[in-house]
């Protein structure tokens, strides 16, 4: 999951964190999307969840999940749902989502 930690040894502030919003379409393309999701920071863990594809997809939801989110924060993450993924292995579906990550997160460090 990507999302911006409070902390005070952290370098970036929330808006530098927030900025990366902009980067995301960029970031989904030639990735498979169909189980990253992004959610505001105040959303309930439990609530259903913008779906990546839906908001590369829908301009309005794009513009609408933007301004709410750059309010607080977002976050990014991959998600599988035992009654609609058939995930083989776990652990490498958890670490490719790391992975995939690493361009977002590098790109906070600069």
């Amino acid at each position: 999951m990507f999302q911006h930690y409070k902390s005070e040894k952290r370098g970036d502030s929330p808006e530098q964190y927030n900025k990366l919003l902009a980067d995301i379409p960029t970031w989904a393309k030639n990735r498979k999307i169909s189980n990253w999701y992004l959610w505001d920071k105040n959303e309930m863990e439990f609530a259903d969840h913008l779906s990546l594809n839906e908001y590369l997809k829908d301009t309005q939801k794009q513009t609408t999940f933007n301004e709410e989110a750059i309010k607080t924060s977002f976050l990014l993450g991959k998600f599988a749902f035992r009654n609609q993924d058939q995930i083989e292995d776990m652990e490498e579906f958890i670490l490719d989502g790391i992975k995939q990550l690493l361009p977002l997160y590098e790109k906070i460090e600069r």
